[in-house]
């Protein structure tokens, strides 16, 4: 379940947060879940995705309550393409899972690195593609009308 969470951290230790700019607001809101591809275990369906200041959350559609991932996010809209990590803690560890990110339209598609391990730090590489992989996992979600 850890590594099916860190991959999806769906996953910023050294990754510094971005002050908050008109390219970032774009990302915040409410996205639904089109598709995820990922390497490492069965991601539910119907996820919403919710990006706020410095975190996104996931949960059910039907059980906003029941929240499925917890996240610390950092931007980076100035890079080409742009970038995105997303933290996962848990005690004393921390996993991180650099990425990027593009729109199109109301449609957003993130890649990104699958950060596993047990070590007290465990960071993946940023993607240079968006392709799912051995090394990588792929979201896409639409902007939600509500």
């Amino acid at each position: 379940m850890t590594a099916m969470v860190v991959v999806l951290g769906l996953l910023t230790a050294t990754a510094a947060p971005v002050p908050r700019d008109a390219k970032k607001d774009a990302l915040s809101g409410t996205w639904e879940q089109v598709s995820v591809e990922t390497p490492v275990g069965k991601v539910p369906d119907d996820l919403v995705w919710n990006f706020e200041k410095e975190k996104v959350t996931a949960y059910p559609k039907a059980k906003p309550e029941k929240v499925f991932l917890t996240h610390k996010l950092a931007v980076d809209s100035g890079k080409d393409p742009k970038e995105i990590s997303l933290t996962f803690e848990h005690g004393d560890r921390k996993w991180v899972q650099h990425g990027i990110y593009k729109f199109e339209g109301d449609q957003l598609t993130i890649c990104l690195g699958v950060a596993l391990g047990d070590a007290a730090v465990n960071e993946s590489k940023r993607p240079t593609g968006y392709k799912a992989g051995p090394d990588t996992c792929l979201v896409v979600l639409k902007k939600s009308e509500k």
